[in-house]
C-alpha cells in the first residue's frame, strides 16, 4: 500500500467571484478591495452607485466601515 501524499488546498471567495461575474455580465464596472479599509478608500475614490461589503473582512469589518 502506498502512503497518500499530502493534499494542497486553495480557498477563494466564490460568492465574491459570482457577484463580480453577474455584475460584469450585466454591463457594470466592478472594483474590488482587499479589506474593509481599502474598501472605504476605493469608495471615496470611485464613488460607486452601489457597494457590496462583507461583514467579516480583514483590517476593518463591513459593520465598522
Amino acid at each position: 500500500m502506498t502512503e497518500a501524499s499530502p493534499q494542497s488546498g486553495l480557498r477563494f471567495d466564490t460568492n465574491r467571484m459570482l457577484l463580480r461575474d453577474i455584475l460584469h455580465h450585466h454591463g457594470h464596472e466592478v472594483v474590488e478591495a482587499v479589506d474593509g479599509l481599502d474598501g472605504l478608500e476605493m469608495a471615496r475614490e470611485h464613488q460607486p452607485d452601489r457597494i457590496f461589503m462583507d461583514i467579516q473582512m480583514p483590517v476593518m469589518s463591513g459593520l465598522s466601515a
